[in-house]
């Protein structure tokens, strides 16, 4: 019987907070933009904010495992196996933020079906889940969203590797594919000597703006690189904006002795 008595107030206390554990859940998500252009036959790069509700209350984390591209019939069309999350203090709205990067193949495939148009979704739950979604417009080349489809750096001949002499002058080079009209926001960046490759100190050589317009491809060429010191150094093309739904791809080469 003293366990019973002991064992009341727990019990009270537990059905006390059941309605609340059993209303939590992610009540919504959005995306900013709700629509975009992705051009025929080329891959588009989106950023996009994806707006979580929540209504749990206390510390949380909104997860998403994968996004997936669908047509408005529901077909399945590809997915983006990439995982997002957020550690939260809810009830609250969080952003996360996500580059899509909607390959051409995918839109090539909507088009043929007779699709104008494919559906981006993102299943976010905190133990409840809730999708969003955001609409991707097929259109031509010329009018599609402004976005960065392919990236490659070199020291020319596709070389992703280089050994200069103390001194010498060379550059790394750009050769960037990209839709629609717009203005290219960046930076040429360095790390090194030495540099750790998993966490490399990056500084900035030169910032990048750009104006890409008609043609669907170009070649940007970086400032000289320094060969004043010895070792090993990595350059990128940084993207502020428009950002890639892939990761940088960097280029390293090592400085010698002219002996």
């Amino acid at each position: 019987m003293t366990n019973r008595k002991h064992l009341q107030p727990i019990i009270a206390g537990c059905l006390a907070l059941l309605p609340g554990l059993l209303n939590a859940a992610v009540t919504g998500v959005s995306a900013t933009p709700a629509s975009e252009n992705v051009a025929i036959a080329r891959s588009t790069s989106i950023p996009v904010n994806w707006s979580v509700t929540t209504n749990t209350a206390g510390s949380v984390t909104l997860s998403s495992s994968q996004g997936v591209f669908r047509t408005t019939g529901g077909t399945v069309l590809g997915t983006v196996s990439q995982p997002l999350s957020r550690s939260v203090s809810g009830p609250t709205t969080a952003t996360i933020q996500e580059a899509v990067l909607v390959p051409a193949d995918i839109v090539v495939r909507a088009s043929k079906e007779g699709n104008d148009r494919i559906l981006y979704r993102r299943t976010f739950t905190d133990g409840v889940p809730a999708t969003g979604q955001i609409s991707l417009n097929i259109v031509t080349s010329g009018t599609a969203s402004f976005g960065v489809s392919s990236l490659a750096l070199n020291f020319g001949d596709d070389r992703a590797l280089y050994v200069a002499k103390r001194g010498e002058e060379f550059s790394a080079r750009a050769e960037i594919g990209f839709s629609g009209t717009g203005v290219l926001r960046g930076a040429w960046e360095i790390a090194g000597p030495q540099p750790n490759p998993d966490k490399p100190i990056w500084r900035t050589l030169v910032s990048v703006n750009l104006g890409l317009t008609g043609v669907e491809a170009v070649t940007l060429k970086s400032p000289a690189l320094p060969t004043d010191v010895l070792g090993v150094f990595i350059v990128r093309l940084r993207l502020d904006r428009p950002s890639m739904g892939a990761a940088l791809p960097v280029v390293r080469y090592t400085v010698i002795d002219k002996n």
